[in-house]
């Protein structure tokens, strides 16, 4: 890919984000921020949420995200006791930074109905202590209840329509700083696309959006007789999705061999069967599919799945997407290749969340986790993605931990699987417009298309991803010509502003 410079800087497509949770990460932000840096001690968390257990009425939830077992120094959760003396008179929740996991106090249980009783629910897990069976406070999948990303999404749409156009500007904002143009959220709830449309027609968005309907949530929407591709040039439907298994940070993704040190291979959220009804169902009925699936053994039931609909001989006309596919083999890749699938894959997880891979997977499994060379060695269209807010949403960074494939230990893996800089720009613009059927529009910069471009500080194919973070920056974002962000530090500062004035 080409990309002109003008005046020093360099102008490029707009990044699109093809898979992330932009609503999600409206709604978090409020939340107690959880991140802590590389090998952190647990007490710095439970001091903040001490401090903010002193701000809030008693009661009330503390509610938190971002926290990574694998990144602190005691590699574990928080106990339910250290949870209880910080905040003894509040409900807390923190929700693990794959989003597929949280951990509460016993206030938290209490509130979730939980008890020493309750049974683990389909396609979840409640820990227990081995000797007692009383619940630990650790939660996973469908056991999260309260703290599941379908729970805060209906929180969310109970606030006051005020309340929720103040998120998705403030959330908005930090997109357009980024540079995203376009992004495709990938679990949208019928209220959520009510959200949207407001938003739209408000003026709060400052980028497009494709909505991926939730399949477990949206029976209304798919008798709505609306199918993938239906909106405007700012808000359109955009395939249905559905969750295959869980996160490979939190050990719940499926995998055909054991964890490292466990007997633990994941969940799968459904039987072959069931997925294949389910993905009969919906390509009969023209929508585009998009399903998660991180582990090998998630991956070779959907790819079952679609091969039951797409044959040998059927091209993939709808696109059919898989989002992750974490853990791979050259069976399943070539499998992939066959059906002309497509791929939604996430760079930036290797960075954040890679030691923790290392540690899940081990030595001999590394290489087959994001193998993204392979993929687009074997013609796979491969869109990148963040999945936000489980990582960050930064696409700079995305593709500079495409090409490093770093961790945030120093840790390389599997170094045969880095792209050169290119292949890393294609995928967050030209590839991951084809996976929305948008490459007419957007993805490149033509004659005819859309105006969405960003203007870089430097040059991303000549500068050293290694100094990315120093050197690559955003200087303005254009969404359809119109300048929805502008560095502060530029020579002509203004607000928002069209091109084609």
């Amino acid at each position: 890919m080409s990309i002109p410079a003008t005046n020093r800087k360099v102008l490029a497509p707009g990044f699109i984000d093809a898979h992330n949770h932009f609503m999600i990460y409206c709604m978090w932000l409020p939340y107690l921020n959880c991140r802590l840096p590389l090998n952190g001690n647990i007490d710095e968390l439970l001091e903040k949420i001490s401090h903010r257990s002193g701000e809030l009425p008693r009661g009330e939830w503390i509610k938190g995200w971002g926290f990574a077992d694998y990144k602190v120094k005691q590699r574990r959760f928080p106990t339910m006791p250290e949870l209880d003396k910080v905040a003894p008179h509040h409900p807390v929740g923190l929700i693990h930074v794959s989003g597929h996991s949280a951990v509460v106090n016993s206030k938290g249980l209490e509130a979730m109905g939980i008890t020493p009783q309750s049974p683990d629910p389909q396609a979840g897990k409640i820990e227990r202590d081995p000797d007692t069976g009383i619940p630990t406070g650790v939660l996973h999948e469908t056991a999260m209840l309260g703290l599941s990303i379908d729970s805060t999404s209906r929180e969310f749409v109970g606030l006051p329509p005020d309340q929720q156009m103040e998120a998705v500007r403030a959330g908005a904002a930090e997109y357009a700083r980024m540079g995203i143009t376009t992004t495709c959220d990938a679990l949208s709830a019928p209220d959520i696309l009510s959200i949207y449309q407001s938003a739209e027609n408000q003026g709060a968005l400052k980028c497009r959006v494709t909505a991926m309907p939730y399949y477990d949530s949206s029976a209304a929407f798919l008798d709505s007789g609306l199918r993938s591709g239906f909106g405007s040039k700012m808000f359109k439907l955009g395939p249905i999705k559905l969750f295959g298994d869980g996160s490979l940070s939190g050990r719940t993704a499926a995998v055909s061999v054991p964890y490292e040190g466990t007997s633990n291979t994941g969940i799968l959220y459904r039987s072959q069967e069931m997925l294949d009804d389910i993905v009969q169902e919906l390509d009969k009925r023209d929508f585009q599919i998009a399903v998660h699936a991180i582990g090998d053994r998630a991956v070779a039931q959907v790819v079952n799945a679609y091969r039951k609909v797409l044959g040998n001989d059927r091209p993939n006309l709808k696109r059919h997407r898989i989002e992750h596919a974490g853990i791979l083999n050259p069976d399943l890749i070539q499998s992939m290749a066959d059906l002309d699938l497509v791929a939604a894959v996430q760079p930036r997880m290797l960075y954040e969340q890679g030691d923790g891979f290392y540690r899940s997977c081990g030595e001999e499994r590394i290489h087959w986790v994001y193998p993204y060379r392979e993929l687009i060695e074997n013609g796979i269209h491969v869109a990148g993605s963040s999945d936000c807010p489980v990582v960050s949403p930064d696409t700079i960074l995305g593709m500079r931990d495409s090409i490093m494939r770093k961790t945030e230990e120093g840790r390389v893996l599997a170094p045969s699987q880095r792209l050169d800089a290119d292949m890393a720009l294609r995928m967050y613009t030209e590839e991951a417009a084809f996976s929305i059927f948008e490459e007419n529009d957007i993805g490149t910069i033509e004659e005819g298309k859309l105006a969405d471009m960003v203007v870089l500080s430097d040059n991303p194919l000549t500068t050293t991803p290694d100094s990315w973070s120093e050197k690559l920056r955003v200087e303005m974002t254009i969404v359809g010509g119109d300048i929805v962000y502008e560095n502060s530090e530029l020579p002509q500062r203004g607000q928002t502003r069209s091109l084609n004035d």
